[in-house]
This record gives C-alpha cells, structure tokens and sequence, in this order.
C-alpha cells in the first residue's frame, strides 16, 4: 500500500462514524469525492461531504453515479482488502 493512501486509511478510521464504511471514507477521502447514502449517521462528521437520495440533483448525478460504480468495484472485487492490508 502507497504512503498516501495508508493515511487516507487513518484518517477514515478517525472520522467514520461506522466502522463498516471505513473503507468508503477512505476512497472518498483519496479521490476527493463525496458519499451518496441515506445513512444519516454518517454525516456525524465533516471531512466527506454526504448526500442523501433526497440532496442528490443531476449535476451531481454523473459523478456520483461513476464513484458508485468505483466503489461496487472495489467492494466486491476483493480489492477492498488489499486496501486495508
């Protein structure tokens, strides 16, 4: 694992207020992205901006709808893991 992404990994630990989307906060955090979900806890923080499906608007809909996918990807090709490792 690069340097870069080993601190963006600390950083999620610190700020993510569900250990289960660690992983999440940490490529949001990597790529500079924001996080669409309906977990309103999430927003317990304020280093990623999160959206719920009521905030989320078509100008946002192109880039939020290509970070899904990138995260589908990596959620569920293992890669996930190799992240945290």
């Amino acid at each position: 694992m690069d340097q870069e992404t080993f601190k963006k990994l600390k950083e999620a630990i610190k700020i993510s207020p569900d250990p289960n989307d660690i992983d999440f906060f940490a490529l949001a955090l990597k790529t500079n992205s924001l996080l669409w979900t309906n977990d309103t806890k999430l927003k317990k923080q304020n280093k990623v901006k999160i959206i719920s499906t009521d905030e989320f608007n078509f100008p946002v809909a192109k880039s939020n709808f290509i970070l899904l996918k990138i995260l589908e990807r990596f959620k569920y090709s293992g890669d996930c893991q190799n992240f945290r490792n």
